[in-house]
């Protein structure tokens, strides 16, 4: 992560290493985002405001711009069990995404089962992606997690879709 500082010297680099770990909370108040809230984490700043289109970031030491543009984000959906209390297998996952780079989606479930599927970007705009999950991941309570993490390339997901397979032996949740 690189922040350039702009007060009180032009260049001075700013790192994670230098300054206790934090963690923020941000309102987006962007319409689209619907006042969604944004959490950094290890993250060295206390606040952070966009002035002329150009982050700045504030710490005890000064005033400073956020110029990197590789942010490694990744959301993650609670653990659900689809309303189902058979074990089941994800056949697909359906995302309707719009990002800059490839994606990186993650299943896991309660049995210590997981997969890691990376998502190919080869479209501009927004598109639908079919995910073929592995049958080798079955369980009762799912958990998927979104991100960037290969490339911190811009990303958003309007919607998550699934297609549970319910297995007619297995275990069954009381």
């Amino acid at each position: 992560m690189n922040i350039e500082t702009t007060v009180p010297s032009p260049t001075a680099d700013l790192t994670v290493t230098s300054y206790p770990i934090s963690t923020a909370l941000v309102l987006d108040t962007n319409l689209q985002a619907q006042y969604a809230t944004t959490q950094y984490t290890d993250f060295p700043v206390n606040s952070m405001s966009i002035v002329n289109n150009r982050i700045l970031c504030a710490t005890s030491e000064g005033l400073y711009e956020f110029t990197d543009n590789a942010v490694y984000a990744f959301f993650e959906i609670p653990t659900l069990d689809f309303g189902v209390r058979k074990s089941k297998r994800l056949r697909y996952i359906y995302l309707s995404v719009k990002a800059s780079e490839d994606l990186t989606v993650k299943v896991s479930t309660e049995l210590g089962l997981e997969e890691t599927i990376t998502v190919p970007i080869t479209e501009a705009g927004q598109h639908t992606c079919r995910l073929v999950v592995s049958r080798n991941v079955y369980g009762n309570f799912w958990t998927i997690r979104i991100g960037n993490d290969d490339n911190g390339g811009d990303f958003s997901v309007d919607e998550i879709k699934v297609l549970p397979v319910v297995l007619t032996h297995g275990s069954t949740r009381s």
